[in-house]
Formats: C-alpha cells, structure tokens, sequence
C-alpha cells in the first residue's frame, strides 16, 4: 500500500496518444462491456490533481462511439494473426477481457 502511493507521486501519467486508424485498433472498436469496465476502473483510480485534467478525453473518445458490430471482426482476425506471427495467445493474455464472448465469426 505505501509502496504504491509513493509510486503514485513519482509517476505522471501521461495521457498523450490515441488511435484513431486503422479503426480497428481504437478504443472506440471494444464492445460497450468492456468499455464500461475500463471506465469503472479508471473513474475508480485516485489520480494526483496534476492528473485530472487529462483523464477524461481519453474515456470521452472511446465511450463517443460504438464501432464493434462493425470492425470487431477485423479486430478480432488482427488478434488471431498476431497469435500466428508472434507464436503468442490472446486468449492467455487478454483473458479478464473475455474477448471470446464477443467473437461474432462464429
């Protein structure tokens, strides 16, 4: 516990970037599930003052829009063929995601 508030001070968190193409890759292309559990557990973190301000854009851009049914799949064969090239399981590393249950290719 004071480990993690004596990091806390240390580190800024600097909320600089956010993909927008390919479209795929954007936070907007996650299902609405999971985008609401991000913004739980992001609305839930006790950021520094200095930090407050920049927070919101990010939850704002990927809450703005709901693009799954539309570019999930595509999303979802990037994840398979990054699987293949890189000898890696999304499945194993994005498990608290539960990806699988949005997967509509099958």
């Amino acid at each position: 516990q004071i480990f993690s508030q004596i990091l806390q001070r240390m580190l800024k968190f600097l909320f600089c970037n956010h993909v927008e193409w390919p479209i795929h890759m954007s936070a907007q292309n996650l299902p609405i599930e999971i985008k609401n559990k991000i913004k739980e557990k992001v609305d839930s973190y006790t950021f520094l003052d200095r930090d407050l301000s920049d927070y919101p854009f990010y939850l704002n851009h990927m809450m703005d829009a709901d693009l799954w049914d539309k570019h999930g799949n595509t999303f979802m064969n990037y994840l398979d063929d990054l699987d293949t090239a890189r000898n890696i399981s999304w499945r194993e590393h994005f498990l608290e995601m539960e990806l699988e249950k949005y997967d509509n290719r099958k």
